[in-house]
C-alpha cells in the first residue's frame, strides 16, 4: 500500500493540445501530493485509428499504487477500437461508442487480471473516466468515483456527466452484493 510523505509533492506536470478539428485546447494537469508516488495516470488521444474528429480524454486514478492506472491508460486505446461498435461508428450513432466504452472497460479488466493471476493485482486497483468527444456528441464513462463534469462558457453551470459507482447509490450497492462482493460501514 502507498505511504504518504511528510509534505505534500505540489510540483505540477502540465501539457495542452490542441484538437482544430473539433475547436478543442485540452488541458491536463497533475501532482502527486501527499502520496510517496504519483498513483494516476492520464491519457489524450487525438488520432484514434479510423475515426476523423473524435479526441479521447482519460484519467485513472490508481488505488495502493500506480500499477493498475498505468497499465490501463497503455491498453484502454486498443480495446476501445478493437471492439466491433468502434469499427460500426460512421460519426452518426454516438451509442456505438457508448458500447465500445463500456466493452473495453470490461476487457481491459479481464486482461489485467489474466495477466496477474499470480495475485500482484489484487491488492491495487484504479478508478477511471474516459470520455470521447465527437463533432456532435461528448460520451463518456467511468468506473468507480472519476466523475466527468461539464460547464458552459460561463464556467457557472456545471452539469454531471457520470455517476459515482459509490456503495451509498442503492443500484450500486446491489451490483456489488450480486457479484458476491460485501458492503462494510459504505465501503
Amino acid at each position: 500500500m502507498s505511504r504518504f510523505l511528510k509534505e505534500p509533492q505540489t510540483d505540477k506536470t502540465s501539457e495542452a493540445h490542441v484538437e482544430a478539428s473539433l475547436g478543442l485546447t485540452i488541458g491536463a494537469s497533475s501532482m502527486q501530493g501527499w502520496r510517496e508516488s504519483m498513483e494516476d495516470a492520464e491519457l489524450v488521444d487525438t488520432k484514434l485509428p479510423g475515426l476523423a474528429n473524435v479526441a479521447l480524454l482519460a484519467i485513472f486514478d490508481g488505488h495502493g499504487g500506480d500499477f493498475i492506472a498505468k497499465e490501463t491508460a497503455k491498453q484502454i486505446v486498443d480495446q476501445i477500437v478493437s471492439t466491433d461498435d468502434y469499427n460500426a461508428y460512421d460519426g452518426t450513432n454516438p451509442y456505438a461508442l457508448v458500447s465500445a466504452l463500456s466493452e473495453a472497460f470490461l476487457r481491459t479488466d479481464d486482461a489485467l487480471r489474466e495477466a496477474h493471476t499470480d495475485g500482484t493485482a489484487d491488492e491495487v486497483g484504479a478508478t477511471g473516466l474516459v470520455v470521447l468527444v465527437t463533432k456532435y456528441h461528448i460520451i463518456s464513462a467511468n468506473v468507480g468515483d472519476s466523475r466527468c463534469i461539464l460547464s458552459d462558457k460561463s464556467g457557472h453551470v456545471p452539469i454531471q456527466m457520470s455517476l459515482d459507482h459509490k456503495p451509498d447509490h442503492e443500484a450500486e450497492k446491489l451490483r456489488i452484493l450480486a457479484a458476491g462482493g460485501t458492503v462494510f460501514r459504505g465501503r
